[in-house]
C-alpha cells in the first residue's frame, strides 16, 4: 500500500492548484482526458490505502501506519482541491438548457449562437461531472461536491430566468403596479413560463438525474436547492396577480395565466415530484384556484354590468358570446385540477410579501 501512495504523488502534485499556479485556470478534464482518468484513479487508490492503514486488524508498526495514513490524507486533500476546481470549471461549461434553444434559433437565422468571448459548452462535460461525482462521493466528499454543484447551477437557473425576461416581484410590489405596467409583466411571464419549465428546469432535472444516478438523496437535494426557489417565484406571480384589485381589463390576461399554468401542470408534477417539492406542486394549484376565483368574480361583475346596460340600450350579442366562450374554456375545466395527484396536506410555497 505504501507503493500505491507513492504512485499517486506525481499525478496529484502535478495538478495541485495550491502549488502549481500554471494549472489553476486549465481544466484537466478538457485538456487531457488521460491525466484526468489518472487523477480519479489516484483518489480511489488513496481511499483504499487510507482504509487499509486505518484498520485495527492490521499488524505492523503503529507509528509507520500512522505516518502512512497522514501522508495519504494530505495527498487526498490535494486531490480533492483539484477536483473541486474542476467542478467549478466544468459546471460553468456544462450545457445551459436554454443555449440549445438559442443555438437552434440562431442556426436557423444564420447567426452564431455564441458571442466571440463566449465558448460553446463542452458536449462531454456531463460525463466528466458524473465521473467526479462518483469518485468524490465514494471517497466521502459528497457534501463538498453537492455544495459546489448547488451554488453554480442555481446561479445558472437564476440567470436563465433573467434571460427569459422574468423579473421576480413581491406580492406587495405587484399590488402597487399600474395596469399598463402589470400587463407588460404578465406578457413577459406568459413568454417565460413555458421555456422555464419545459426547457430550463427540465434540463436541470436531466443533468441531476445523470450526474447523481444511484444516489437518490443527493440527487433530490441538489435539484431541489437549484430549482425550487425559481419555480416558486414563477408560480407565485399569477397568484399575486389574481389578488390584485379587480378590474374588467384584467379578465383575459387572468384567463391567459390560467390556461398557461393548466397546460404546464403535468410538467410541473413530473419535474417536482419529490416530497420536498410538494409546495411547488401545491402552489401551482393554488394559483389556478385563485385565478379561477378572480375570473369568476370579474365575469359575474361584467355580466351584471352588461345586463344593466342592455336595459338601457342594445348591446351586441357577439360581445357576450366572445366573453362566455373564452371564459368557459377556463372555468368549466377548473375541476380538472383534481385529476392530478397532489397530497391534500401539501401546502403551497410561501410567496414573500
Amino acid at each position: 500500500m505504501d507503493e500505491n501512495i507513492t504512485l499517486t504523488e506525481s499525478i496529484i502534485g502535478k495538478w495541485d492548484p495550491s502549488t502549481n499556479l500554471d494549472v489553476r485556470m486549465t481544466s484537466l478534464f478538457r485538456s487531457d482526458k488521460r491525466e484526468a482518468a489518472l487523477l480519479l484513479r489516484a483518489v480511489a487508490d488513496l481511499q483504499r490505502a487510507m482504509l487499509f492503514f486505518s484498520s485495527d486488524e492490521l499488524a505492523g508498526d503503529p507509528a509507520a501506519r500512522s505516518r502512512a495514513l497522514v501522508r495519504a490524507q494530505a495527498l487526498m486533500q490535494s486531490a480533492i482541491r483539484r477536483l473541486e476546481l474542476e467542478l467549478h470549471l466544468l459546471l460553468s461549461s456544462s450545457p445551459d438548457p436554454l443555449d440549445s434553444v438559442s443555438a437552434r434559433s440562431s442556426s436557423s437565422s444564420g447567426h452564431d449562437a455564441f458571442s466571440d468571448d463566449e465558448k460553446a459548452p463542452a458536449p462531454d462535460a456531463d460525463e466528466d461531472l458524473r465521473a467526479i461525482a462518483d469518485t468524490m462521493i465514494a471517497a466521502g466528499y459528497g457534501k463538498e461536491y453537492a455544495r459546489i454543484y448547488k451554488t453554480r447551477r442555481k446561479s445558472i437557473v437564476e440567470e436563465g430566468l433573467y434571460r427569459l425576461g422574468f423579473e421576480k416581484l413581491s406580492p406587495s410590489q405587484i399590488q402597487k403596479l399600474d395596469w399598463d405596467i402589470l400587463e407588460l409583466k404578465i406578457k413577459s411571464w406568459l413568454r417565460a413560463a413555458p421555456p422555464a419549465f419545459n426547457t430550463l428546469f427540465s434540463g436541470e432535472r436531466t443533468l441531476a438525474d445523470h450526474v447523481f444516478s444511484g444516489t437518490d438523496s443527493i440527487l433530490e437535494s441538489c435539484y431541489v436547492d437549484v430549482t425550487r426557489d425559481a419555480a416558486t417565484a414563477l408560480l407565485c406571480f399569477p397568484d399575486s396577480v389574481a389578488r390584485t384589485k379587480p378590474s374588467p381589463e384584467k379578465l383575459f390576461r387572468i384567463l391567459d395565466l390560467y390556461d398557461t399554468i393548466s397546460t404546464l401542470l403535468p410538467s410541473i408534477d413530473a419535474l417536482f415530484s419529490f416530497d420536498s417539492t410538494a409546495g411547488v406542486r401545491s402552489q401551482a394549484r393554488t394559483s389556478l384556484l385563485k385565478l379561477a376565483d378572480a375570473a369568476r368574480a370579474l365575469i359575474a361583475d361584467f355580466e351584471s354590468h352588461i345586463q344593466k346596460e342592455a336595459s338601457r340600450s342594445a348591446v351586441p350579442g357577439n360581445i357576450i358570446k366572445c366573453l362566455n366562450t373564452r371564459a368557459g374554456l377556463c372555468l368549466n375545466n377548473a375541476s380538472t385540477i383534481n385529476k392530478f395527484n397532489v397530497s391534500k396536506n401539501a401546502r403551497p410555497a410561501q410567496c414573500t410579501s
